[in-house]
């Protein structure tokens, strides 16, 4: 049993429930089992929902009322904006990191890096999310910006919702490999070609977690529907109401494939199912309602 301290019971609590998220022991999608994390952390369930609440403001769980508090799924648009935040915030730190780094700054950066090739085994992900995350907190540190740091902080940890099923040996190295030469465009005071080197590194880990997501949609039975090809929602034609199967027709002919994975069960659905899946495809499509 893990015993937190009584003194910081619910910053405690929202630190061990977040460091499952970002390593993945908690995955996209899991309930949070709140009495069985009150049995096992020791605590009473106020201090564990106020965690999670914290935790819902981060983007790292979703909270639904009278259907629990899930893990968050990112979706495609997730990806997209994240990766467009991050993209924007780390390269404004270092264009404002970039006129106080010297010599010593490049050092305390380069010791961040993992040295490949001693051993014959492979670096774990463990060590590299550790070492990846150190990497562009300290170029975000050199900015000198409390609030920038603090607006990374917050992206950064959506970004591990998605980037900790990315980590596999070959992207470890070629991340490495990205975290040098950016290093190497600092050596040589070329701040344009460090923040292309930087922007192209984020975008390729945006990339691949789109294509992951788009992997395990297309793993998802094929709906019913006529043409729809793009869409993962399982929701046989007849048991939506009349609009709502027009609305998603009409959305699917254009051939958009930002819609996830929805199951809800056996059919037919009850009311309450139906208007959960027309608020979701509100939220995920922006379909103007009838």
């Amino acid at each position: 049993m893990r015993r937190i301290a009584v003194d910081s019971v619910t910053h405690n609590c929202y630190r061990l429930i977040r460091e499952d998220i970002l390593s993945g022991r908690l995955t996209r999608g899991q309930r949070l089992d709140v009495p069985a994390l009150s049995r096992e952390f020791g605590v009473s369930r106020s201090p564990l929902m106020d965690a999670v609440a914290r935790l819902a403001h981060e983007g790292l769980v979703v909270v639904e009322a009278r259907r629990g508090s899930y893990v968050a799924r990112p979706s495609a648009r997730d990806v997209r904006e994240v990766v467009q935040v991050r993209v924007g915030l780390e390269l404004l730190a270092l264009e404002l990191a970039f006129p106080s780094i010297d010599d010593e700054s490049l050092a305390r950066i380069e010791a961040l890096l993992p040295i490949l090739g001693r051993t014959d085994e492979p670096l774990s992900q463990a060590a590299f999310l550790e070492s990846d995350r150190r990497f562009h907190e300290m170029l975000v540190t050199l900015a000198g910006n409390s609030r920038l740091t603090a607006m990374v902080d917050t992206i950064s940890a959506q970004v591990d919702l998605f980037r900790v099923e990315l980590v596999t040996p070959e992207a470890a190295v070629r991340a490495i490999g990205a975290h040098r030469s950016i290093l190497e465009a600092l050596r040589r005071r070329d701040l344009q070609a460090a923040q292309a080197l930087l922007r192209a590194h984020i975008e390729s880990t945006g990339r691949r977690a789109l294509e992951r997501l788009q992997a395990d949609v297309s793993k998802d039975q094929p709906s019913s529907y006529s043409g729809s090809r793009y869409c993962s929602i399982r929701a046989p034609k007849g048991h939506l109401p009349g609009a709502l199967d027009t609305r998603l027709n009409e959305y699917v002919d254009r051939g958009n494939n930002e819609l996830t994975a929805i199951e809800y069960g056996e059919k037919p659905y009850t009311e309450a199912a139906l208007a959960d899946i027309e608020k979701k495809l509100q939220e995920i499509a922006d379909l103007p309602r009838p």
